[in-house]
Order: structure tokens, then C-alpha cells, then sequence
């Protein structure tokens, strides 16, 4: 008689179970589907997250340069006539493209400009502004306005040389 064998057919031991014991089951196959399920949601998240900051961030830094560009065109005598008293000042981005494009088709040597939609008591148009210029001193070649009939003018026109100096 070999060992772990039992004279006796059915004598505990020998059997599967032993002790009164049910058999083991083997351990279940571990499933990668909830690893997988978390990784894709928290993914989705800061995927999600990452794009609503850089919508809001995009959107603040636009209403902030129109603040800047507003306050510094907002007493040009040009833009008291035509738009009166600003309400808004959006930067336009297919616009800037638009310009900047239309600009070195012609072979100009082009400085980066920005445009900007501008909207006041009197009037609306688009504000084409030199990005150097934004935040600097302005002087008559740093913007532009072009108006809805189409007329463009200087936001800061050139002082008449036949003009008296004002006091």
C-alpha cells in the first residue's frame, strides 16, 4: 500500500474534501475591466478639466487684452466720434488671421496685428491694433479703425503741422 492511499474505499482522507470540508475553488481570473473603466473615467476627467481651464483661461486672457486695448484707445477723438463710450472689446481671432494673411499677400512686412470687435454708444467696428502697441504709448500708426461702411481710419490721427499747439 502506497502512502495517501486508504485500505478502505471512501475513507475520508482519500477523498476530495477531506476533513468534511467542501473542495477548494480556485481563485476567480482577476478581470483588468474595472482597472480599465477607472483609468478611462479619471482620464476623461482631467482630460475634461484640462480643457474647461483652458477655455476659461483663453476667454479671461481675450476679455483682458480688450480691457487693456479699450482703455488705452477709449479718448481718441476717432473713436469718441464713431463708437462713443466703448460697451465691448473682443478680440476677433479669425479676423487677426484674416488681416495678417491678407497683409503678407500684398509683400507687406508684416508686424503682428490684432483685431479686435468693438462695440460703443454710437457705433461698432473693428479696432486693428499693433501688437507692440498694446499696453505703450500710443502714437498714429499703432491702430486702426475700420467701420461697417468700410472706411478705415487712424484711431490716432497725425497732428495738422498747420494747427496751432494746444495749451
Amino acid at each position: 500500500m502506497s502512502y495517501g492511499q486508504s485500505p478502505q474505499p471512501g475513507f475520508p482522507g482519500n477523498q476530495p474534501g477531506q476533513f468534511g470540508f467542501p473542495p477548494a475553488e480556485p481563485p476567480p481570473k482577476k478581470s483588468w475591466k474595472g482597472c480599465i473603466i477607472t483609468i478611462l473615467v479619471v482620464g476623461g476627467v482631467l482630460l475634461g478639466g484640462c480643457c474647461l481651464a483652458g477655455w476659461l483661461g483663453w476667454g479671461w486672457i481675450k476679455g483682458k487684452m480688450g480691457e487693456v486695448v479699450a482703455e488705452q484707445v477709449k479718448d481718441s477723438p476717432v473713436i469718441q466720434e464713431h463708437i462713443g463710450e466703448i460697451e465691448s472689446c473682443d478680440y476677433d481671432v479669425t479676423e487677426t488671421a484674416r488681416v495678417t494673411e491678407e497683409a503678407q499677400k500684398q509683400g507687406e512686412k508684416v508686424a503682428q496685428k490684432m483685431v479686435f470687435d468693438v462695440k460703443g454708444s454710437k457705433g461698432s467696428g473693428k479696432l486693428i491694433v499693433d501688437v507692440e502697441a498694446i499696453g505703450a504709448q500710443p502714437d498714429p500708426d499703432t491702430a486702426k479703425l475700420k467701420l461697417p461702411d468700410g472706411r478705415t481710419l487712424d484711431v490716432f490721427p497725425k497732428e495738422d503741422a498747420a494747427e496751432p499747439p494746444k495749451e
